[in-house]
């Protein structure tokens, strides 16, 4: 674990759609298992699928910051590269 993780989840997007991703697929589970879940299995998916498509854009975004911030440009370093 990063020792300045605190400071790093303030400003990691991408985690807090993923927490918010996760929280949702687990009330909805939950829910279920209780009695009705919060929606049904359309929206569910739906709402997850939207979720999903969210946080792969903030990524992206959060991804071209941080190069920016450290100075990288795009193809300068192989850190960056899949």
């Amino acid at each position: 674990m990063l020792p300045d993780w605190k400071d790093v989840f303030k400003r990691a997007w991408s985690v807090k759609g993923l927490t918010l991703l996760t929280l949702f697929g687990a009330a909805q589970s939950a829910f279920a298992v209780i009695g009705e879940p919060l929606v049904g299995p359309v929206w569910a998916g739906a709402i997850t699928s939207l979720l999903a498509a969210v946080i792969i854009v903030l990524r992206l975004l959060a991804q071209k910051e941080a190069a920016e911030i450290v100075g990288v440009e795009d193809g300068a370093d192989d850190r960056t590269q899949w």
